[in-house]
């Protein structure tokens, strides 16, 4: 299914169940099955449409789990299918070795599946990680620069957090290479009671060369959140 027929139908879903509550649940249930994953699933709902993914979340005996299905595999077969989550599993390995090391682990751990279904039982490409628990909110949206900054001031361990990130995405940038960033919830300050923490949830990459010449209005948003960062940096004097 095309990715934008896709948005209109998940944008009509969540009208419907505006009008009668449960009706995207049922919708979704009708869409995707448990019988059809290779995994001890009890139950699973949607959780999200994403601009290339749907995201389901599944109860297990194991605790519950993030199953992302990469909507542009859908239906591909055999060579097609290994190509796709060779994509995403290298962009996975890239952005991991930018955000985790010996001190800092902010990318979760994700394992890429070739499966059949469990949307419309067709054979996909997908990732399965840990479902992140506690408050989360999105860095950039959820947030003034002046309540990060207290936040940084009142937490030394979410400021060095926030260096490590800040720095190497100013890092990459330099490089040419920037982090996906610009949808929703793709870096997440998360809470959970007194603690606070930083996780990158997207892998996607851009080369910010090619996407100033062909997605300008992109461009533009990743440079006003690069200044941000830069900005924030600066009033924590730690660039100069």
């Amino acid at each position: 299914m095309h990715s934008s027929h896709y948005t209109r139908v998940a944008s009509t879903i969540n009208l419907a169940d505006q009008v009668i509550p449960g009706t995207s649940q049922r919708i979704s249930n009708s869409l995707v099955s448990p019988a059809q994953l290779p995994l001890a699933v009890r139950s699973i709902s949607l959780m999200s449409y994403g601009s290339g993914s749907t995201v389901f979340l599944l109860d297990t005996p194991g605790g519950p789990k993030v199953l992302k299905i990469f909507r542009r595999s859908l239906g591909k077969k055999d060579l097609s299918l290994f190509n796709v989550a060779g994509e995403f599993q290298a962009k996975y390995r890239t952005v991991s070795h930018w955000f985790n090391n010996a001190d800092f682990q902010l990318v979760p751990p994700a394992l890429f599946l070739i499966l059949h279904g469990p949307l419309l039982g067709k054979p996909a490409a997908a990732t399965l990680q840990p479902f992140i628990t506690g408050e989360k909110k999105d860095l950039f949206l959820d947030f003034q620069d002046d309540e990060l900054l207290r936040l940084f001031q009142s937490d030394p361990q979410l400021r060095q957090q926030f260096v490590f990130f800040a720095g190497k995405v100013l890092e990459m940038a330099a490089a040419g290479l920037c982090m996906d960033f610009i949808g929703r919830n793709n870096v997440l300050l998360i809470r959970v009671r007194a603690d606070c923490c930083l996780a990158v949830i997207d892998n996607g990459i851009f080369n910010l060369e090619k996407l100033r010449t062909t997605r300008p209005a992109v461009y533009a948003q990743i440079e006003a959140y690069l200044e941000r960062l830069r900005q924030l940096m600066l009033a924590l004097n730690l660039i100069d």
